[in-house]
């Protein structure tokens, strides 16, 4: 599917659209709601910043396990790394706004949802391919190495994270069998690694 809002093309991939269906589905936590929720304010602050920056986002893509911001090239290496912290610092400011209702009013459900904006931001801030912190390794590598170290360092450090993320997931399924999620992380971050550009 494809639509146009404030002159930036946006594409909902089919499968996507079925993941999130199903996920808004199943949901027995009530916690689907709030994590979309989080996500949306992240990818705001990548927007917001790039707007303010001058580079004009054309088109944004939404398939599975990804959203991608497509834009002008930013002018300077600080640019990059100002639109990629961007999204975690809209999550960072959301978690302290939402901690302080949470503790002002007694409020679990808030707390939560506070919880879930932290858990989007520190996610988002690992310096692995395809994440904000992976941009901003990115950056800081080439302001001293060529773009194929650069991105050589990127791949292994994500590769590694990958590895650690995967086995500590298999020893929580092992203890635990319920919950495949820092599994499911490795997997990603695995995947991350081996892609190319």
């Amino acid at each position: 599917m494809r639509l146009k809002l404030f002159d930036v093309d946006i594409y909902i991939s089919c499968l996507f659209a079925a993941i999130i269906a199903f996920l808004f589905a199943t949901d027995r936590t009530g916690l689907i709601l709030p994590t979309f929720a989080a996500i949306l304010f992240h990818e705001l602050g990548h927007l917001f910043a790039m707007w303010g920056l001058g580079c004009q986002p054309k088109q944004i893509n939404l398939i599975p396990a990804s959203v991608q911001i497509v834009g002008s090239v930013p002018k300077k290496n600080s640019d990059e790394v100002i639109i990629a912290l961007m999204g975690p610092l809209m999550n960072l400011l959301l978690f302290v706004v939402l901690l302080l209702h949470a503790l002002v009013f007694d409020d679990s459900t808030t707390l939560s949802w506070a919880v879930l904006n932290l858990v989007v931001c520190i996610f988002n801030l690992l310096p692995a391919r395809g994440l904000d912190g992976g941009t901003i390794l990115y950056q800081i590598l080439l302001l001293r190495l060529p773009v194929y170290r650069a991105e050589l360092i990127l791949r292994i450090v994500t590769f590694c994270l990958g590895v650690l993320a995967s086995m500590g997931g298999v020893t929580i399924l092992f203890q635990m069998g319920n919950n495949p999620t820092l599994l499911l992380l490795g997997i990603y971050l695995l995947i991350a690694s081996l892609m190319k550009i």
